[in-house]
């Protein structure tokens, strides 16, 4: 069985998935053949295709905000604030976490990672896998974490990239789905059901914004893939069905030319997915984490990761057991 893990955004949240991965692979056993990600889930992701969960867990036990951005002063007085390239720096994360961590030579053998970027200049999103992609990988996760309107765009390639938030959080289609595997683990940081307190004020209202935004992306891209999956499977199994139904034809030379002709209809008659049917297994928070998202606090991040841990070995569990 060829496996697959997507890491979706999260920011400071996404200490639940680095638990969560590194339960999957440490007492789980897993090794992941595709690695997917999107935002700082991208930057999880890189140290989980290099074989570094347990070094990401520790690094994320002792990370503060100041680890990882600050205010870019320099560029806000430069630029009069509205008219600044930037309005912060990751330069204590690119300089302590990204520059001497991740590397394209460090990547596990036979493991394609891959996450996307917004394209500023041309628009839209453009996935890229490593190995073998045009831009560095150090520089690819660099982009990954450039939140537009705070972070700097990265430059390569002519063009300005960044989180790839910023247009699809969640694109479980085309990074992962798509690339043959059999079963895909999905590790998000939104809860499974949404928070339904009042919000009473103007910060609680912002971080209610945020967490349904990021419920809602990770939900409906789980529904839509689910669909995906119920019409693959209805195809495939009208095909077997006519398969089955024709096998009862006495006539041998008959049946083989009639089972031809019911493959080659199938084959030309325009089906719109290309993919098999794979399995998702989500891992997602039970209850909503009250916090936001930049804000790093290593006890409450090794919270986290325990939570993600727990809720990983229970999903293992239940995969283990007949028909779970």
């Amino acid at each position: 069985m060829t496996l697959g893990v997507l890491l979706t955004p999260g920011a400071a949240r996404a200490a639940y998935q680095v638990g969560a991965v590194q339960a999957l692979v440490r007492e789980g056993g897993l090794r992941f053949d595709v690695v997917a990600a999107s935002s700082v889930g991208s930057l999880n992701g890189a140290f989980v295709a290099t074989g570094q969960t347990d070094r990401l867990a520790d690094l994320w036990a002792q990370w503060r905000t100041r680890d990882i951005a600050g205010v870019d002063w320099r560029a806000l007085l430069r630029g009069a604030v509205w008219w600044a390239p930037n309005l912060m720096h990751n330069r204590p994360q690119k300089d302590h976490v990204i520059d001497p961590y991740i590397d394209e030579s460090k990547l596990l053998p036979g493991v394609r990672f891959r996450f996307n970027l917004a394209d500023l200049t041309g628009g839209g999103a453009s996935v890229f896998e490593w190995p073998g992609a045009p831009i560095g990988l150090a520089e690819g996760v660099n982009a990954s974490v450039a939140v537009p309107g705070a972070i700097r765009p990265a430059e390569a390639l002519g063009r300005q990239w960044a989180d790839g938030l910023t247009v699809d959080g969640c694109p479980l289609e085309e990074l992962a789905l798509a690339t043959g595997i059999d079963r895909l683990f999905v590790l998000g940081v939104a809860p499974r059901t949404p928070d339904r307190r009042r919000a009473r004020t103007v910060y609680g209202v912002l971080l209610r914004a945020l967490e349904i935004n990021q419920f809602s992306e990770t939900q409906l891209a789980l529904e839509r893939a689910a669909k995906v999956n119920e019409e693959i499977r209805g195809w495939h199994g009208a095909l077997d069905a006519v398969r089955q139904a024709l096998g009862a034809v006495p006539d041998a030379a008959l049946r083989d030319e009639l089972l031809a002709e019911a493959e080659r209809i199938h084959r030309e008659a325009g089906f719109p997915h290309a993919r098999e049917f794979v399995e998702i297994v989500p891992i997602l928070p039970e209850r909503p984490t009250r916090m936001f998202f930049t804000s790093y606090v290593p006890a409450r991040s090794r919270a986290l990761v325990e939570a993600g841990r727990r809720d990983a070995l229970r999903t293992l569990a239940a995969l283990d057991r007949p028909g779970g």
